[in-house]
């Protein structure tokens, strides 16, 4: 073998090895599935296939968003945000937040913020005064992290109007 194709596998193992120390890359904004959403301040609701059995299979998971600015600087697709502070029509919306995230798996982002915690974090309350938060639920979506539209309150009859919302972000 040639001194060049020695100094060609010592470069890619330095390279191999600078990649691979922690601290190198960005770290993801999204992080771990988490099992009690409700203790989680902001997730993300992921459409996910996976095997179960021997069987592939996929449904929503939520994810603990690590950093929501990072996430919404970041995507390149609509963020559909959803506060919700845990009272019954908050409750109500979840089966419709995990339609959406099936059906815009590919094509938007879906994130939950959980504001009924006690001690809101700080990350939190800047969200709310960001986006004018005054009811919940409240569903804001942004695009190329530029704030676009926001509805408050849930009805079967305001889906349309969030799904409108969703589609509309890149326009």
């Amino acid at each position: 073998m040639n001194k060049t194709y020695y100094r060609f596998i010592a470069f890619m193992l330095v390279l191999i090895a600078v990649f691979s120390v922690p601290g190198c890359k960005k770290a993801s904004p999204i992080g771990d599935i988490v099992n009690d959403v409700l203790d989680t301040p902001i997730t993300a609701l992921m459409f996910e296939m996976g095997e179960d059995g021997g069987v592939m299979s996929g449904g929503v998971v939520y994810r603990k968003v690590n950093d929501i600015s990072q996430l919404l600087a970041q995507e390149k697709v609509p963020v559909l945000i959803v506060f919700m502070d845990g009272r019954s029509l908050s409750n109500a919306a979840i089966p419709f937040t995990e339609e959406l995230c099936d059906r815009f798996s590919t094509t938007a982002r879906i994130v939950r913020v959980n504001v009924g915690l006690s001690g809101n974090t700080t990350e939190i309350d800047n969200l709310i005064s960001l986006f004018g938060v005054s009811d919940y639920p409240w569903f804001a979506v942004t695009y190329n992290g530029q704030k676009k539209t926001a509805i408050s309150g849930y009805s079967t009859a305001a889906e349309s109007d969030i799904i409108n919302m969703i589609q509309n972000a890149t326009k």
